[in-house]
């Protein structure tokens, strides 16, 4: 849902373009679920344009992800001069989710942690204690 400037209503993304909605000036945040072939563009303009990017794209971070970490980089080191800005990419790992279930039929998903278990960090990655920290990769499970 995007809740456009100087209106008071939310409207569903899905009636815009997504190549349109990423150059937009009052999205904040860039939640990629296009799962389409130009995500990857789409992210990289997102992030050209200094917006926080979610994607749970795997062809996306299977194919381009070494290129995702190093555009991440890239940017940290632009934004060096600005210690308020960061950017981190987080490699979740394995979880006990539904698409899990669907996509790996055969494993014991009881094993996986949950979900859930991703939220400190997250929460870290989002809050104050982690100011000043930019331009990493944080894997989300030992």
């Amino acid at each position: 849902m995007i809740k456009p400037v100087g209106s008071e209503t939310l409207q569903p993304l899905f009636i815009y373009d997504p190549d349109k909605l990423v150059r937009r000036e009052d999205v904040d945040v860039f939640l990629d679920m296009t799962r389409g072939t130009d995500s990857h563009a789409l992210v990289e303009e997102a992030l050209r344009r200094r917006r926080p990017v979610a994607t749970p794209n795997k062809s996306l971070i299977r194919e381009h992800g070494a290129g995702l970490e190093t555009l991440a980089r890239i940017q940290h080191d632009e934004w060096s001069a600005n210690e308020n800005l960061r950017i981190n990419t987080v490699v979740p790992g394995p979880i006990n989710s539904p698409l899990r279930g669907k996509t790996h039929p055969g494993e014991n998903t009881d094993a996986l942690p949950a979900p859930e278990s991703l939220t400190p960090l997250y929460l870290y990655l989002l809050g104050p204690d982690s100011r000043g920290v930019s331009g990493r990769t944080f894997s989300a499970q030992p």
